[in-house]
């Protein structure tokens, strides 16, 4: 689940036409997305280890 959540992210980022997301957000939101994607890292991560 949380990697058709991650493929559905990358996607989107790949669509995005023009210069990268990270100077279309304040710097503030900038901040809380790569925490957010972080965790969504880390999250795939534990699930993967826990399926093995």
């Amino acid at each position: 689940m949380l990697q058709d959540i991650i493929n559905k992210r990358k996607y989107a980022e790949n669509q995005e036409p023009g210069p990268s997301k990270e100077s279309k957000l304040p710097r503030s939101l900038y901040v809380v997305e790569n925490s957010i994607d972080r965790l969504i890292d880390e999250l795939v991560y534990l699930e993967i280890k826990t399926e093995k």
